[in-house]
């Protein structure tokens, strides 16, 4: 995790600080959380770098199914217990939710009924073996994202039983055709925290305070990358072309 003053003195370093100056640091809290939001996005492949040949990004979760590693402070679960196995209110899942990456569901059937299980193994379920006893046998399946549009075909298919789900602002609609699951695992990409530089008053000059302080989940290894996206939102603020012009060469070269 990266120390928020480090990011400060980085961008001074860089901006000239003593001879430009000049901002405040409501302005700097603001750049940075700017900076960490860009950087996210990025990374997960949402906006900046696009191959001319197929027109998508360079670094895309939804095509190669990798999240690069600079996320990995980002990457999460949660077990979530369903009650209402039609929807899953946007209040069950996990708050900081941004992007899901997977989604598991349990269910616990007695050994004895091999048509249940049979049939929950024809559409992916997999017995997890070390929750087992004599009397009962615990499955994993996972649960499929279904776009609206493909909703209900998938819901009643008569071929494909496999559990399914569609996002919704409120929440999830969920669809479990074989049996009923009393819980699911949402392994997900989280927002990124809002960072804060938080100072004292001391001799009515502001003084770096820890305390007071949020630090961005990023590694040290990326504060310039974090700089940089601060140094071209430091030109628009000051209307310095050269500023905005090496922050973003910075940004779209990587280095």
């Amino acid at each position: 995790m990266i120390n928020v003053n480090e990011i400060k003195k980085s961008f001074d370093a860089l901006i000239n600080y003593p001879q430009q100056g000049g901002y405040t640091i409501d302005k700097l809290n603001t750049w940075i959380y700017n900076a960490s939001v860009s950087l996210f996005k990025q990374r997960l492949g949402l906006p900046e770098k696009m191959e001319f040949s197929t027109g998508m990004p360079n670094i895309a979760y939804a095509r190669t199914k990798k999240i690069h590693t600079d996320l990995m402070p980002f990457r999460k679960y949660k077990q979530v217990n369903v009650s209402n196995w039609d929807f899953l209110p946007s209040t069950g899942l996990p708050a900081d939710l941004f992007y899901e990456t997977s989604v598991y569901y349990t269910t616990i059937v007695k050994k004895d009924n091999e048509s249940a299980i049979n049939s929950l193994k024809s559409c992916g379920c997999e017995p997890v073996e070390d929750e087992q006893d004599d009397e009962y046998i615990k499955l994993l399946g996972e649960v499929n994202l279904v776009e609206e549009d493909k909703w209900v075909a998938r819901a009643n298919s008569a071929i494909i039983k496999k559990a399914i789900y569609c996002p919704f602002y409120d929440g999830w609609k969920l669809n479990f055709p074989i049996k009923k699951p009393s819980n699911i695992r949402i392994e997900y990409i989280k927002k990124p925290i809002v960072p804060k530089w938080g100072f004292v008053i001391v001799n009515d000059v502001p003084v770096y305070s820890p305390g007071a302080s949020v630090n961005p989940e990023w590694d040290n290894t990326l504060i310039p990358e974090l700089v940089a996206r601060m140094q071209k939102d430091y030109g628009s603020y000051i209307d310095n072309p050269k500023d905005i012009q090496v922050g973003s060469n910075t940004i779209n070269t990587g280095q």
